[in-house]
């Protein structure tokens, strides 16, 4: 593929248009005054200079607000132009007068050259050459890329209108021909200037072919992919552009209302939308595109609004805590043949006014809401999906529900925590203070004063104990009491209620308890509280906790802890109620299993402990501190939250194909919380891998689904994510690959569910046809090392010779599949909303869309890497809020996405795949971003780990297990996953990388680790095996089968070796060098008896890397025993000396031989990659490598 441009030119039916009424995309309280300079790279990334500030602003990844801010001693932005590698050129105006150039990998500014006035524009051709028209100078300068000195391209230097000449030259065009266009602003023209000419031609404006229109300081062009122009007309308020009629005007042709005020530049997005800086309206206007690949005359009329379905569509107002997250999806159907974009906005409105939501914070695509906890105030709203349409504005439709927010509760806390059990002194006061310590579940301070406060108390011996003056009330508003210690007696309990009763609600009640248990000698003070605290849902008398969900617990002691001699966890449990508590004395059997951390301040219990004890359903943990004279402890009670029940689902039909819609249908579901949603798996070979593949807030929905024979399970969840699991029938799905163009209509609605259904499907056909593909090419007898991830080094060892039109041939399918893979890829990007299972559907489809990593382009790979890192930061944002398993489904997904683009970037660095076009990126920008992937990952994940528990992930590609370790206060993180190279060294044949290292609660890395003795390194899972070659030698009448290869210096050299009769033995030599064998001094042999077959039946043996150092040929060859010398040295246990190597014998069968290599590096302080200290150990094979450490004196 050719160079290409930085900037878009999209591919434009000759007969689009536009809006004449804009979108205002930015107004000038974002980008000032007088805005002139705009540019959209590729990625539709918008960058637009705020002269006012001083700043560059940036809109990444079609935000409705800045992302960036990029500034740094600059003054009077006049323009801007981004490069393919985001480097940002700038007219840094005023008194400076210079072209700068904002390096994006290093964020630092450098200074390109200096010129006499600002230029009006700028433009970085195909060959990274830059080009400046000076306004008040009358030319335009090309700066070469190597060559700081400029040269005029255009103009003499003084105004003029003659062919040679230009008079205040503002916009500026080159093409991938190198050749240019000019607006020519006082001259009223646009010229045009072949590659090397001086002389231009006029195409359009005063003393041009064309008579129609009249230019009026023209200053902005740009061209379309079809080679059309267009033009901004700045005096004339309006752009213009070319096709194959001629010219016509597009935006501003009302000369009654004129929507533009002098604008000067345009910018087009990928989509052919407009992008114009309307400069003395102080704004930047979107124009969208209304018809872009279609001929209107020949399409149908669209008479008909959309329509618009809501769920969950209730009939009655939907009710949510304040607390609870708040999903809402929809779909959309319109029928018309036209093209045409379709426009969403979702209003949220109570009875007063309309809810003006942050976008970074209520998340919305076009089919979905995501609403996050705490964010609207108590009360009811209207929230409003209104579509329209670019085809007319009398086609608009708007569907509402109602949803009612209502407070999420008090947590009535007795003292601090909420805590069910104490140890308490009998010397001292006890004070309650509810008031102080309570919680309101809304994000809001508890409000002492709007409440009423109802104690009692009972001892164990069932005698009251707040009697006249054994206790006082502390404040005005009694919410807080003191009870004086002569009511306590050591050995006593004594239990404290007390009931709160709003003031102006009466019926806004709730309780809370605390047990005390009265000691004799006084002790610090000891809480517990959940770590993750939206797991642990406050009732009464209990917390409720979910069977399928990891609890962990966290206990803080207060005042004078310094003397703790041992912690410990007692844990108790309850077939029906919170006082008849019997100790769990399985606790020993599951420690450093499923329960971790008795012995520390937190305890964490996985849920395994609740499934194998499901009779139990209330538990009471309970923490001791032992100090020198005091034992304090403390405890909480929990309720398993049980899962919905009684229901069932069905599936409507068991086959189909992948465009196919199912519905799904779940009945009479019952669950004292009322249900949230309901989420689809499938799997087809083992029910542990389950793979999502919808989810829906109605119990009746529709899906797509991947092909092949599938076993369905349906996750029914209810509001406090406890959920239960439904097996469904199975079913075939069948390919149907014809289908594909409809898929991609449908994917432009961007719904979650409907647009992860059809990437997933279409992702395992993709995949599918890039095995069998391959499979093919390697039947027409292609290596592996031409067409995929090949064995390191392989092209050493075989050549083979095969038709050019073979590889040509899969070739031709790879791109195709490969520019597939590329265009689906970005209908996966832009659509992260927190809900977690929207998570799940989006890590999971991003795993699948990068599985054939060698399908994988430079655009496929940008953009997975930038959806991969916001996946991350989301999971990472909501850590604190979901579960130790939902944590690890989606981390699982996403490591494995990071190691697929890892192996499709370094593949072709490493020449071990075919390179795809346009397949380059930047080492540094990969490793930084890959860097921030696995500290988001890292810091979700270390939230959920506790003492002696060790989180391990294994996937096909990549290995990742952190360990809390006491001794250090720090994780150990190990990863094992492909390399992408770093520094300077872009061709390090390596296959996979291993690291160790310490790292903070905030995911950093703090200490590497370098002191492991033996490294076991699992081969690249891309590694394709080395095929066994037949040696035919028993028709050859010669002692010894030679041969010569070439080596790489410190790899091993490992050599297989199949006989075709399981009893030949042989005497293996071999001889560093690059001529001939010298008897006398040979480098190695060795005997290869029966003794001596591996598992596999064929022997084995290997060079290691420090024998082969400094060597870059190897002469080896295999001479068969005979059997005399089989008896002499394989069976004989004293014999030592090896057979005379050139004894006269022959083959009497043939063998095959393999031959491969593995090598060990490790990254030295300067980002080197070195073996000096690093030895290929015995246990090194086909299936991985033993990297041993020398010891060093």
């Amino acid at each position: 593929m050719g160079k290409a441009l930085s900037l878009n030119q999209p591919k434009l039916c000759p007969t689009a248009t536009w809006t004449q009424s804009g979108i205002t995309f930015a107004n000038k309280t974002i980008i000032g005054t007088l805005p002139i300079a705009i540019f959209i790279n590729r990625n539709n990334t918008i960058y637009i200079p705020n002269r006012d500030e001083k700043n560059i602003l940036v809109w990444e990844n079609d935000a409705m607000t800045p992302t960036k801010n990029i500034s740094g001693n600059l003054s009077y932005l006049a323009s801007v132009f981004v490069t393919n590698i985001g480097d940002i050129y700038i007219t840094n105006g005023g008194s400076r007068r210079r072209i700068d150039k904002w390096i994006s990998s290093s964020n630092t500014f450098v200074t390109i050259m200096y010129v006499n006035t600002s230029c009006f524009s700028l433009f970085v051709d195909i060959d990274e050459d830059i080009y400046c028209s000076l306004y008040e100078e009358h030319k335009v300068l090309k700066i070469q890329v190597n060559d700081s000195t400029p040269t005029v391209i255009a103009g003499t230097g003084n105004s003029g209108s003659s062919a040679r000449e230009l008079n205040g030259p503002m916009g500026i065009f080159v093409d991938t021909n190198l050749d240019f266009y000019v607006a020519d602003c006082q001259n009223n023209r646009i010229q045009f200037y072949q590659l090397g000419q001086s002389q231009a031609s006029t195409v359009l404006g005063k003393g041009s072919s064309d008579s129609k229109f009249r230019l009026n300081c023209p200053s902005g062009i740009a061209i379309d992919a079809n080679r059309y122009l267009f033009v901004v007309d700045s005096s004339n308020h309006r752009v213009i552009g070319s096709g194959p009629y001629g010219f016509r005007c597009l935006i501003g042709c009302d000369k009654k209302h004129k929507e533009l005020k002098h604008p000067r530049l345009l910018s087009f997005d990928s989509y052919g939308n407009i992008f114009i800086n309307d400069r003395d309206n102080n704004r930047t206007q979107n124009k969208m595109v209304t018809t872009s690949t279609t001929d209107l005359n020949n399409a149908s009329e669209c008479t008909v609004p959309p329509s618009i379905q809501l769920a969950p569509q209730l009939s009655s107002t939907l009710e949510y805590q304040r607390n609870e997250e708040i999903f809402l999806s929809s779909s959309v159907e319109f029928i018309c043949n036209k093209p045409f974009l379709i426009y969403s906005k979702w209003t949220i409105s109570n009875s007063l006014q309309e809810f003006q939501f942050n976008s970074a914070v209520v998340e919305t695509t076009y089919n979905d809401l995501y609403i996050p906890p705490n964010t609207l105030p108590v009360g009811l709203y209207q929230v409003k999906l209104t579509i329209s349409t670019s085809i007319s504005s009398g086609l608009t439709s708007h569907q509402s529900i109602y949803i009612q927010v209502n407070p999420s509760g008090i947590i009535l806390n007795l003292i601090p925590q909420g805590i069910s059990m104490i140890t308490h002194e009998y010397r001292q006061d006890l004070q309650l203070n509810p008031g102080k310590y309570s919680i309101d579940l809304d994000g809001n301070i508890f409000n002492a004063n709007a409440w009423a406060y109802k104690y009692s108390c009972w001892s164990s011996s069932n005698i009251t104990c707040l009697v006249n003056k054994g206790w006082k009330y502390d404040d005005l508003i009694e919410s807080s009491i003191t009870v004086f210690n002569h009511v306590f007696q050591v050995n006593q309990i004594y239990e404290f209620h007390v009931e709160i009763i709003n003031k102006k609600n009466s019926s806004a009640k709730f309780s809370s308890f605390l047990i005390v248990k009265i000691q004799e000698k006084s002790s610090p003070f000891v809480t517990i509280n959940c770590v993750i605290l939206t797991l642990c849902i406050a009732q009464p008398s209990y917390q409720l906790i979910n069977p399928r969900n990891q609890l962990f617990l966290h206990s803080q002691c207060f005042e004078n802890c310094s003397h703790v001699q041992y912690i410990r966890w007692n844990i108790y449990h309850s077939l029906s109620d919170v006082h008849n508590w019997v100790l769990f004395n399985q606790t020993d059997t599951y420690e450093n299993i499923s329960i971790f951390g008795r012995e520390t301040n937190r305890l964490t219990i996985t849920n395994d402990v609740f499934s194998k004890n499901q009779p139990f359903e209330y538990w009471k943990y309970e923490v001791v501190y032992s100090f020198d004279n005091a034992i304090s402890s403390s405890s909480c009670n929990f309720r398993i939250n049980q899962p919905p029940t009684h229901g069932w689902c069905e599936i409507t039909r068991l086959n189909g194909t992948i465009t196919t819609l199912f519905n799904i249908s779940c009945s009479n579901w019952t669950d004292e919380h009322s249900i949230k949603d309901y989420s689809l798996f499938c799997w087809k070979t083992d029910p542990k891998k389950l793979t999502i593949v919808a989810f829906s807030v109605v119990p009746n929905f529709q899906v797509r689904l991947p092909s092949g024979y599938l076993h369905l399970v349906i996750h029914i969840r209810d509001r406090f994510n406890s959920y239960s699991r439904f097996n469904l029938s199975s079913i075939h799905i069948s390919s149907n690959l014809s289908e594909f163009n409809g898929l991609i209509r449908i994917l432009s609605t961007t719904n979650i569910n409907t647009n992860n259904q059809i990437l997933s499907s279409i992702s395992h056909e993709l995949n599918q046809l890039n095995d069998e593909n391959i499979h093919q090419a390697v039947s027409d007898g292609i290596p592996f090392v031409n067409i995929a991830v090949s064995p390191l080094n392989s092209e050493h060892f075989e050549q083979i010779i095969f038709p050019s039109s073979n590889l040509d041939e899969y070739t031709k399918n790879l791109n195709f599949q490969s520019n597939l893979r590329e265009t689906f890829i970005q209908f996966n990007y832009n659509l992260t909303i927190e809900y977690i299972l929207s998570l799940h559907l989006q890590s999971s489809t991003l795993a699948h869309l990068t599985q054939s990593t060698n399908q994988l382009t430079r655009t496929t790979l940008l953009i997975a890497l930038k959806q991969c890192l916001k996946l991350s930061q989301t999971l990472h944002s909501i850590s604190t809020r979901i579960s130790y398993e939902d944590a690890r489904t989606v981390t699982t997904e996403l490591l494995q996405s990071v190691a697929n683009i890892l192996t499709g970037f370094h593949g072709p660095l490493q020449q071990r795949m075919v390179s795809l076009h346009s397949k380059l990126f930047y080492v540094d920008d990969l490793t930084n971003q890959v860097n921030r992937i696995i500290s988001y990952l890292t810091s979700t994940l270390i939230i959920h780990l506790n003492a002696q528990q060790d989180f391990i992930i294994d996937t096909q590609q990549i290995s990742f297990s952190i360990r809390f370790e006491q001794s250090q206060k720090y994780f150990l993180r190990s990863i094992v996953m492909p390399l992408a190279p770093n520094g300077n060294q872009l061709e390090t044949k390596l296959s996979r990388s291993v690291s160790s290292s310490f790292v903070d609660f905030n995911g950093n890395q703090v200490i590497s680790m370098r002191t492991a003795k033996e490294i076991i390194i699992p081969r690249d899972p891309n590694f394709i095996l080395p095929r066994f070659v037949l040696q035919n030698v028993s028709t050859i009448e010669k002692s010894f089968n030679f041969k010569l290869i070439s080596i790489q210096s410190s790899y091993s050299i490992h050599f297989d070796i199949d006989p075709m009769n399981s009893n030949a033995s042989y005497l293996f030599i071999y001889q560093f060098s690059h001529q001939r064998i010298d008897w006398k001094h040979l480098s190695g042999l060795t005997l290869l008896c029966q003794q001596n077959l591996t598992s596999e039946h064929y022997y084995s043996y290997y060079i290691d890397n420090q024998q082969t150092a400094n060597h870059h040929s190897l002469i080896f060859g295999l001479r068969e025993l005979t059997p005399d010398e089989i008896v002499i040295y394989c069976s004989s246990k004293t014999n030592h000396h090896p057979p005379i190597v050139n004894e006269d014998s022959h083959f009497t069968t043939n063998y095959q031989l393999r031959i491969y290599s593995s090598s060990c590096f490790y990254m030295d302080d300067t980002n080197q990659w070195k073996s000096d200290e690093l030895v290929v150990g015995p246990k090194s094979n086909l299936y991985h490598t033993q990297c041993l450490v020398r010891n060093k004196n």
